[in-house]
């Protein structure tokens, strides 16, 4: 800073000069009030002061020049246990600012303890004392200010929350107490005080237990009554029943002055039925919060790089070609390529890889990916919806409304056994009567098999589990598109592995150029130019020799391009073919022995090699090398301890096959194979009776994909989005198949573990309710260990 004294910019108080800046303020709060008013949509006013956010900050003592109205927030001291945080949304920020003026005024409103605001995903998050300032208050303080303030749409869950832990606690502790009277009834208290005295206790059983049923039990009794006039049946029905039978049983034996109640049954049944859903929720909550994430990335900002200046925007507001500047701790918003500037990035959020990774200008970077250090600028390929982030939210909400074959027959076990449980409890209740038993002895009969056959756990064992293991792989950078294939893949018998790009690098360079009759450079320079327009990655090998030799590529016309066998187009005006031998005797071009020879020589080498012919005659073979990925050989090592049957297949010709096939240890093999060779091999092997998984690294795997009974695409630089795939690895790791099969064969045995503890239970118990054998009280307690017992094993695979 200056020496020199002038006018602030905003309020004109004497303020030092900026060193290198025409401006001068007076302090920070005049410094960003002015940054956000000239950086407004219809940019900067005519007169800052004659504002409305200048007289909002004036207020708000934000900007010096008039009194302060509102205390700060160090004289907003907290109190414990009456501080309560409100999340919801800002809209309409467009720079950082803004987020500071809000932040800044509502620390300084009364009853605002603290309040954060994230200008990246318009996140604000306040702890306020409601007593002092309500939450509508907030949210109009914040609209004054002239942005949009709404609650997020996770607040109606939040607040289902709240009252779902107060409806519990307010039933346990009239249960409580509730129990307390009739444990002493049981033992015999007050027995001093005669069959009159007692019955004077029914009254304060019947308060307590009168507000646990329909104040705490509201919830079931409505999902009960909501079923039943659809003409349904559910595990609400069974609870409603058997809560409502107890009480109006009471009831009545108050009215008539019984001395044989069942407030306690009642009460009970509600609290652990509350308990029980309670736990699951935060169960629920919890394996949720590891997809949280990615619908965090999916509100942030982008910023825009327009005309050499910087725009905020959202990041859906991104256009392909459109440049976005991302600086250090910032998320890249959208998938794109380098323009400018270097970074370290962290893709593990994407990939399940926290090894850092540089990036420069001509590098491609994926939606999501967090900067760890440095500044670039990208050149957006997607919009922020088909990016990686996006597209990742998209696939994980398609995961999660497809049901597995493991839940769909829980749902069918489900619904027919509610309506068997209510005729069983019926007939239990008929038997007791028909045997001369008493009608209290009936009814208890009749609860406790309503109570124990409640099929709560059934209905968690797998979609519990589903989500836990969902959750699980994408912390792994593993998106299970169809949940499925988790149940299909611990019973494969053989997995089928593309070459290129899934156990190779797929990084191919030109090792070396073969000609006959012709200038190694003309052949190169005839074939580059024909294959610039193709993405395959053996042509895009040759264009980039070719540029590096500083060669000149001539237009090739009309292209033509078929899968699996080459690209044709002209140059110097002859009809030129690049591509595979069959591309070469398709277009009737002559193979001269020697260069077949060269060929065969090149390929036993383990070199992929593509052909070039003009002119009636096959004139150039090219050899490409391309290496083993370290993990690959791990990878299939693991699937063979599995005892998988493996097979190596590929576009590229027999012998590059075969030799890539021999490194890694696997016998069988087919080179050549175009996509519907590859689909051919896999209805082979389904028809001899294999369960067959493929992996995948492109488009061009799509076909065999989805013939296969477990398609598993590998890697996110390549359409990882492949509608085929059940399962996406995002890495381009094959060693990440082991933890594809490790969480399946965890995720199936957690399944199957839960079914078998919920039908045990059921098998165990049921007897002993029929029998007489079961109180109510005791099977209600029963239900509620089978639940827990079934959340405690799910949350296995969550931690592992």
């Amino acid at each position: 800073m200056g020496d020199a004294a002038g006018p602030c910019a905003l309020c004109g108080l004497p303020a030092p000069t900026a060193a290198g800046s025409d401006l001068s303020f007076c302090c920070s709060g005049c410094r960003n009030v002015f940054e956000m008013l000239s950086r407004g949509p219809g940019g900067p006013p005519a007169d800052f002061r004659d504002t409305d956010a200048y007289r909002w900050g004036v207020a708000a003592g934000l900007i010096p020049g008039g009194p302060v109205s509102a205390p700060t927030a160090a004289t907003v001291p907290a109190e414990p246990g009456l501080t309560q945080e409100l999340v919801f949304r800002a809209e309409g920020m467009w720079c950082p600012a803004c987020s500071w003026w809000i932040e800044e005024v509502l620390r300084r409103t009364e009853g605002v303890v603290d309040a954060r605001v994230s200008f990246a995903s318009d996140r604000v998050t306040v702890r306020h004392l409601p007593h002092r300032v309500s939450a509508e208050a907030v949210l109009d303080r914040v609209s004054g200010l002239g942005y949009g303030a709404s609650r997020l749409e996770d607040a109606g869950a939040a607040r289902e929350g709240r009252q779902r832990l107060l409806r519990l606690g307010v039933s346990a502790i009239l249960t409580a107490n509730l129990m307390m009277i009739s444990m002493a009834l049981y033992g015999g208290f007050f027995a001093d005080l005669g069959p009159d005295g007692v019955r004077y206790l029914s009254l304060p059983q019947w308060a307590l237990a009168t507000p646990v049923v329909f104040y705490g039990g509201l919830p079931i009794l409505r999902r009960a009554w909501g079923g039943f006039r659809a003409g349904g049946t559910s595990m609400d029905t069974l609870l409603a029943v058997g809560i409502l039978s107890a009480y109006l049983f009471s009831v009545a034996g108050v009215v008539g002055g019984s001395l044989h109640l069942y407030f306690d049954t009642s009460a009970t049944l509600v609290t652990l039925a509350l308990a029980g859903r309670f736990i699951e929720g935060r169960a629920r909550e919890r394996v949720a919060r590891q997809t949280a994430d990615l619908y965090e990335w999916a509100g942030r900002k982008a910023r825009l790089w327009t005309e050499g200046k910087e725009q905020w925007v959202a990041s859906a507001a991104v256009s392909p070609g459109n440049e976005v500047v991302v600086r250090t701790g910032e998320r890249v918003p959208v998938d794109g390529s380098i323009v400018r500037g270097r970074a370290t990035l962290d893709g593990s959020s994407l990939t399940g890889e926290a090894r850092p990774v540089q990036a420069a200008s001509g590098d491609e970077v994926s939606g999501g990916a967090l900067v760890r250090e440095g500044e670039i600028r990208i050149r957006a390929r997607r919009t922020a919806s088909e990016s990686a982030a996006g597209r990742m939210i998209a696939l994980m909400e398609e995961a999660l409304v497809r049901r597995a074959p493991a839940e769909l027959l829980a749902d069918r076990l489900t619904r027919w056994l509610v309506p068997a449980v209510l005729c069983l409890a019926v007939a239990a209740a008929v038997a007791v009567s028909v045997g001369r038993g008493s009608a209290e002895e009936a009814l208890r009969r009749a609860l406790s098999v309503l109570v124990v056959t409640c099929p709560c756990a059934l209905g968690l064992a797998t979609p519990l589990a589903k989500v836990a293991a969902l959750g699980a792989g994408r912390s792994r950078g593993i998106l299970v598109r169809d949940p499925g294939a988790l149940e299909r893949i611990p019973e494969l018998d053989v997995v089928v592995l593309d070459k290129t790009g899934t156990v190779t690098d797929g990084d191919y360079a030109l090792r070396e150029v073969v000609a006959e009759g012709v200038d190694g450079e003309e052949a190169l320079r005839r074939a580059a130019s024909v294959a610039q327009r193709s993405e395959h990655t053996v042509a895009r090998a040759l264009v980039r020799e070719a540029r590096e030799r500083g060669l000149s590529l001539e237009d090739p016309g009309e292209v033509e391009e078929g899968p699996g066998r080459g690209v044709t187009g002209t140059a110097q005006g002859a009809r030129t073919a690049v591509g595979s031998r069959r591309l070469m005797m398709a277009e009737g071009f002559a193979i001269p022995a020697s260069l077949a020879r060269r060929q065969e020589e090149l390929e036993a080498r383990g070199l992929t090699t593509a052909w070039a012919g003009w002119a009636g005659g096959a004139n150039a073979v090219f050899s490409f090398g391309d290496a083993l990925k370290p993990e690959a050989v791990c990878s299939v090592e693991h699937l063979r301890a599995r005892g998988l049957a493996l097979w190596l297949v590929s576009g590229d010709s027999p012998g590059a096959t075969g030799a890539v096939a021999r490194s890694l240890g696997i016998d069988r093999f087919l080179g050549n194979a175009r996509p519907e060779d590859k689909v051919a091999l896999l209805a082979d092997l389904r028809n001899q009776g294999s369960r067959v998984a493929m992996v995948g690294d492109g488009i061009n795997d799509a076909p065999a994909l989805a013939e296969a009974d477990v398609g598993i695409a590998l890697g996110a630089g390549a359409d990882f989005l492949c509608q085929a795939a059940d399962v996406v690895i995002l890495s381009d790791d094959p060693g990440q198949l082991a933890s594809v099969f490790a969480l399946a064969g965890r995720a199936t045995r957690v399944v199957r573990q839960n079914l078998f503890f919920a039908f045990f239970y059921n098998l165990l118990a049921l007897p002993l309710a029929v029998s007489g054998l079961l109180n109510p009280l005791v099977a209600a307690l029963a239900m509620l260990s089978s639940s827990l017992t079934v959340v405690g094993n799910t949350l296995r695979v969550a931690r592992r």
